[in-house]
């Protein structure tokens, strides 16, 4: 099985643990999409470390007027109501708080979870979007870059004499901070400088003076694109086998996805 990561938003903000509290409160709920026969028995799961959503579900069509016997190959009157799914397909979803990152088993599925979070949560947005983790790929796409935001690691890049460590310091008798986070908002297009600047971001970032890097732009097709510095892989395998029904163990999914995750940013 397959998760693809991606960057998600509530409202242009990155969510956080509060944001799915009110969700995760109802416990088990089912749901149907608008305009879709698809029926969805929803388990959802918070820690303070993740959010993570678990969709068994089916759709009422099609629905053949007959069914098969595999065995004598005899066929006979299908007993399924209209009113009745069979639930043979599964999606899981599991949001990491510190990166940031959303992880998907089925991409064609962000739509819905986009939908279903923003109905269930009362948001004006929320918005599932293309993650880059390959940083020359990334600045091929851009057009504009809006936004860059990281945070220095150990003092590195903002100690010594003159920084910003040392007037907290001097001036204000404050303790220097562990680390500075900046957040810088442009609307810039892509130029060699701007590429020179996020060159040596990168560059920082590998040499350790630099976590958290995310840099969020827009294509030409004014679609916004982001890379994010702590996405080991766009494409994360996880290896589980189904049960006698043909179904995943969704603790199991959850539960290796998770270590595989630890195994990646140990």
């Amino acid at each position: 099985m397959n998760f693809k990561s991606h960057i998600l938003t509530f409202d242009d903000r990155i969510p956080m643990h509060n944001d799915f509290v009110e969700l995760c409160n109802c416990g088990q709920f089912n749901y149907s999409p608008r305009n879709s026969s698809a029926y969805h028995t929803i388990t959802t799961e918070l820690t303070d470390e993740y959010f993570w959503l678990y969709s068994n579900y089916g759709r009422q069509n099609p629905r053949p007027e007959h069914v098969v016997n595999t065995i004598d190959g005899s066929s006979h009157e299908n007993l399924r109501s209209a009113e009745e799914i069979e639930p043979t397909s599964q999606l899981f979803v599991l949001y990491i708080f510190a990166s940031g990152i959303l992880y998907i088993s089925d991409s064609d599925m962000k739509a819905f979870v986009s939908n279903l979070l923003k109905e269930k949560l009362g948001l004006n947005s929320a918005i599932i979007k293309h993650l880059f983790v390959d940083k020359d790929e990334f600045v091929r796409q851009l057009r504009t870059v809006d936004r860059i935001r990281f945070a220095s690691r150990e003092r590195n890049l903002f100690s010594g004499v003159n920084s910003i460590s040392s007037a907290l310091r001097d001036n204000y008798h404050m303790e220097e901070p562990e680390t500075f986070s900046i957040c810088a908002n442009y609307k810039a297009a892509i130029t060699r400088s701007i590429k020179n600047t996020i060159d040596w971001l990168t560059h920082q970032q590998v040499e350790g003076n630099l976590q958290d890097l995310v840099i969020i732009g827009k294509d030409d097709q004014d679609i916004e694109q982001v890379f994010n510095s702590n996405a080991f892989t766009r494409r994360i395998e996880v290896f589980v086998t189904t049960n006698s029904q043909g179904l995943y163990d969704a603790s199991e999914v959850k539960n290796k996805l998770i270590e595989k995750l630890g195994r990646q940013n140990a």
